[in-house]
């Protein structure tokens, strides 16, 4: 009996020291800022979009908090940020504004919408800024940006354009509220700035077709204006007389995609 014990504890030590080892669990890998995980996917108006090691040339939406700590300064309160990769290097793209009651007894407000684009190096440097505002509006105030900026290299030449669409006007009835197309390539600002059209009924209308004239200046030959001549349609296109001919053809089609409040 002492020998049958004896054999089994035997057995047992070898058993023990033949088994497979446990195997190391490894903590998941650092995330960076071009490495977004599951949980960092953001949403915008009109896209979700992230990036990964293998894609970094395309715009991504990165959360505002922290961009102040890190050197990337705006005003009021930050609406979107967008990364993206060029010949620039690293590029930042943020969007913002600020709205306050003047005399609430009265409901007077004011608003104002920023834009700043910083290319990233050694520390944030400041590429261009836009501001627009209305103030004291008696009535109803409409100053918002039009979904997400729209970044892409049209023209092929390694640089990201931007393409910013607001509204902004103060008004009591139905008529139409100043439109601007914000375009940047590098430093260069071209715009395409006019009013929208209120849609009021569903019946065909060549005020809401996409289709009519949109450029004023070549409607308006004579003296004689009507009020609603300018409705829907952009002064001229004069800004984009030496751009790149894609940079204006996108920006009128966001403007027939746009135009039209409903």
């Amino acid at each position: 009996m002492k020998n049958l014990k004896f054999i089994f504890i035997l057995f047992s030590l070898i058993s023990g020291c033949t088994s497979e080892p446990k195997k190391n669990i490894e903590t998941p890998p650092t995330t960076t800022a071009t490495d977004l995980s599951k949980d960092e996917i953001y949403t915008s108006d009109k896209v979700t979009i992230s990036a990964t090691k293998q894609d970094t040339t395309k715009p991504f939406l990165i959360p505002t908090i922290g961009l102040i700590d890190q050197g990337i300064k705006y005003k009021g309160d930050a609406l979107e940020a967008w990364k993206w990769y060029d010949k620039n290097g690293e590029n930042i793209l943020i969007t913002s504004m600020s709205t306050r009651l003047v005399k609430e007894e009265s409901d007077v407000s004011s608003a104002e919408l920023f834009a700043r684009h910083y290319i990233v190096k050694a520390k944030p440097e400041l590429l261009w800024e836009l501001f627009d505002a209305d103030y004291d509006c008696l009535f109803d105030l409409t100053a918002e940006f039009v979904g997400s900026p729209e970044i892409a290299d049209l023209d092929s030449n390694g640089i990201m354009e931007s393409y910013i669409i607001y509204k902004m006007g103060c008004r009591s009835d139905v008529s139409p509220v100043k439109m601007k197309i914000i375009v940047h390539q590098r430093k260069q600002k071209y715009a395409l700035r006019g009013y929208t059209i209120l849609k009021i009924n569903d019946s065909a209308d060549s005020l809401y077709s996409e289709d009519r004239e949109l450029d004023l200046s070549k409607v308006i030959t004579d003296t004689k204006k009507d009020i609603t001549d300018s409705w829907g349609r952009y002064e001229n296109t004069n800004d984009f007389k030496n751009a790149p001919p894609a940079l204006l053809k996108h920006a009128t089609q966001l403007w027939k995609e746009n135009f039209i409040e409903n």
